[in-house]
């Protein structure tokens, strides 16, 4: 994390499962994040079921 940060590269945590994974991060300032605690893996036409049935929000890319 830190060789990221010295370096100005954004970093993605990935396979995030537990609470307490996430605040660890969050601790950290990793903002970017995913894994099972979000969402189990699903199909192509259920994450469009899921998208669709949400409000629509604020995506940031860099």
């Amino acid at each position: 994390m830190d060789l990221a940060r010295k370096l100005s590269i954004s970093i993605v945590a990935e396979g995030v499962e537990t609470k307490e994974q996430l605040d660890y991060l969050n601790q950290n300032n990793i903002t970017f994040q995913q894994g099972y605690y979000f969402y189990k893996p699903v199909t192509y036409i259920d994450l469009v079921k899921i998208i669709l049935s949400k409000p629509k929000v604020k995506v940031v890319v860099e």
